[in-house]
């Protein structure tokens, strides 16, 4: 399964509806399951009791996430579909691409990707008060993976 969160702070346009037709109308071969799945953001999140990493989302509309999913329960790690990966990354790239005539650098942490700088998903200033937190509690850096906070 693979998904890229895109947060969206205005209303869905012509042009990036007409682009979510486009992909959903031509599925990836090797998919088992090609979607989209639109969450609806405020409420609570653009009222936080304390300071969070979600602080820099507030006053977002939705998050999209588009989805492509393959192989079985039972097929074993190591499955890949090259063109399940291709088409749930450029229905993203073309989705971003079309925000705001530009790309927008700006996504769910839940949807971690690699290539994607962690500013993106955390906001400048929490990043950084979460790299001095890791420094504090993980100062040899133990849990460190790919998308992991950095070390300041």
């Amino acid at each position: 399964m693979r998904g890229r969160s895109l947060i969206y702070r205005k209303p869905l346009t012509r042009q990036e509806a007409d682009i979510v037709v486009k992909y959903l109308s031509n599925p990836p071969k090797g998919g088992s399951a090609n979607y989209f799945i639109i969450d609806m953001l405020g409420g609570k999140l653009d009222r936080p009791d304390v300071p969070s990493v979600f602080d820099h989302h507030k006053n977002a509309l939705f998050t999209m996430v588009p989805f492509s999913e393959w192989g079985t329960p039972d097929s074993g790690p190591g499955l890949t579909c090259p063109e399940c990966l291709k088409w749930s990354a450029d229905m993203a790239k073309d989705l971003q691409d079309a925000y705001s005539s530009g790309p927008r650098l700006e996504a769910y942490q839940n949807m971690l990707e690699l290539g994607m700088p962690l500013s993106a998903y955390y906001g400048e200033k929490n990043l950084l008060r979460l790299q001095q937190i890791k420094k504090t509690f993980d100062p040899t850096n133990v849990f460190s993976f790919p998308q992991s906070i950095p070390l300041p």
